[in-house]
């Protein structure tokens, strides 16, 4: 009877361990899950804003360096109002901010993509504006 009695017990103790190594490798299994969840998500956004900075900075050689007529070709900008050289694209969930500069006849754009408040990618790049000749005859 005593011998029934200690085997039960084992066999409850090595369910309990079972039991507690299965729970433990799919915490450990969820938590990679979630981790690789959040990589992927932070890839996407990572290429999103990317492709966001390109596409203003052909904007920006395209236009010659003009703003305003960088700007006339996206549908949802606004001019920041605290600062009149910062224009702000909208393109939800990320917000662009578009600033160009002049120094020494060279202008900079400096280029930010963000999502919330967080950076995600920045980019600045740098324009030697063409003038047109003068067309004599």
């Amino acid at each position: 009877m005593k011998n029934k009695s200690s085997k039960s017990g084992l066999f409850l103790m090595e369910m309990i361990l079972s039991i507690l190594f299965f729970s433990l490798s799919s915490a450990v299994c969820v938590q990679l899950f979630v981790k690789s969840h959040l990589i992927s998500q932070q890839s996407v956004d990572l290429n999103r804003a990317v492709e966001y900075c390109q596409n203003v900075a052909e904007a920006f050689y395209g236009c010659n360096g003009d703003l305003a007529e960088m700007m006339f070709l996206f549908d949802n900008s606004s001019q920041d109002p605290l600062d009149d050289s910062t224009y702000l694209l909208d393109e939800q969930p990320y917000t662009i901010s578009v600033t160009v500069q002049e120094k020494d006849s060279i202008l900079t754009c400096s280029i930010a993509v963000y999502k919330s408040s967080d950076i995600i990618y920045d980019l600045e790049v740098h324009l030697f504006p063409q003038k047109e000749a003068p067309h004599g005859n």
